[in-house]
Parts: C-alpha cells; sequence; structure tokens
C-alpha cells in the first residue's frame, strides 16, 4: 500500500496503524500535525519505508510496537516529534521488490501544500 499527500490534524493513533508479516507500506510526502499517541505504528513483520514527510507536534512520529521495521529518510521532525525518542529507522525494508518510479517533494513545503487541499472546500 501507499499513502502519499495525507494530512493527519489532531487525532491520536491509528494514522496508520500496520500489522503482519504480509504488510508493506510506502508512507511519503504526508503531514502529522498534533498527534497525540502515535502517527505511524508498525507491528509483527510489517515493513514501513517512511520518506520526506513531516511530523509536527506529533508523539511517537514512527513507532516499532514489536518486530515491526522501518526505514526512514527526509523526514523533518517539530515540536515535541524532535524529541521523542520513538523515531525508529535503519531496516532494509521491500529488499526483494523495485519500488514503482515517483517524486519526492520536499517535506519543507508539506504543510502548506497539503493543508491548504484538505478538509470541506
Amino acid at each position: 500500500m501507499t499513502a502519499h499527500h495525507n494530512f493527519w490534524d489532531t487525532a491520536a493513533g491509528r494514522n496508520p496503524k500496520i500489522d503482519g508479516y504480509n504488510s508493506r507500506v510506502h508512507m511519503f510526502n504526508n503531514y502529522w500535525k498534533n498527534i497525540t499517541y502515535f502517527a505511524i505504528s508498525a507491528s509483527d513483520g510489517a515493513e514501513v519505508l517512511v520518506e520526506n514527510n513531516c511530523f509536527e507536534n506529533s508523539a511517537k512520529p514512527h513507532w516499532n510496537q514489536g518486530s515491526g521495521y522501518f526505514s526512514a529518510s527526509g523526514n523533518i521532525y517539530t515540536g515535541r516529534s524532535a524529541t521523542d525518542q520513538y523515531r525508529d529507522s535503519g531496516a532494509t525494508v521491500f529488499s526483494d521488490v523495485q519500488l514503482y518510479p515517483y517524486r519526492l517533494d520536499s517535506a519543507n513545503t508539506l504543510g502548506s501544500q497539503v493543508d491548504g487541499g484538505t478538509g470541506p472546500q
């Protein structure tokens, strides 16, 4: 599964919660703001690639809840997110597949890009 250019604002957990050995998720160019419990969690062998996202005042930006795997790069962490200890990374994910073509936007501009196009218009 791929999730990109989404905005999670003032929420708790399951933003998303990824569970299970066969779960593989690519999260790029998403924006989490004021998350009180966790932004992304992985467990039971799930693999998550987290690229160029913005975590603003978000608890547990990418949290390994038990035998989950995270590879993270290009992300920005501000406020509470910058000091939170739950930023798991360094695992090898998707090593047996070639990803599709995609373009990463700068994580610095996600607030205005994503926030401006969400909710009732």
